[in-house]
């Protein structure tokens, strides 16, 4: 069964994410330009914002912190169900060269990456198996 993602996902549009009972919204990225730049320049995310990383096509992607001054949570998503976890992401340290930055990937391809705020996914019990919904 091929995974697909929600035809309206765009460029600089905004959803709600909910993962069993946790709920935000996120911004969301698609085209290549913003898949790269994800989260770099932000100065912070509250508890209820985020960032989805939304896929053409499944994929195993490498995320770095460049540029990104706090702490992330990274949710790999497959489908409509959270696969994995990433806690606590540090942001990078300054004068650290981008080639020698650390790079997080999921276990397996996914379809969908949501950053949040450093926390929230142990704040929210979200784990892997959990039930991804996306709305307007």
């Amino acid at each position: 069964m091929a995974i697909t993602r929600p035809p309206d996902f765009s460029d600089d549009s905004e959803v709600g994410v909910r993962i069993d009972q946790a709920k935000l919204r996120a911004d969301v990225a698609v085209s290549s330009e913003r898949l790269a730049k994800g989260l770099m320049g932000a100065d912070r995310l509250s508890d209820d914002r985020g960032m989805l990383l939304a896929y053409r096509k499944p994929t195993t992607p490498r995320i770095w912190m460049k540029d990104v001054r706090f702490p992330v949570d990274i949710v790999w998503i497959s489908g409509d169900t959270v696969t994995q976890v990433t806690a606590d992401v540090p942001p990078a340290k300054p004068g650290v060269a981008s080639e020698d930055l650390p790079l997080y990937s999921p276990d397996g391809p996914v379809d969908k990456v949501l950053e949040t705020a450093g926390g929230w996914a142990g704040r929210h019990s979200v784990q892997p198996g959990d039930p991804v919904r996306f709305s307007r």
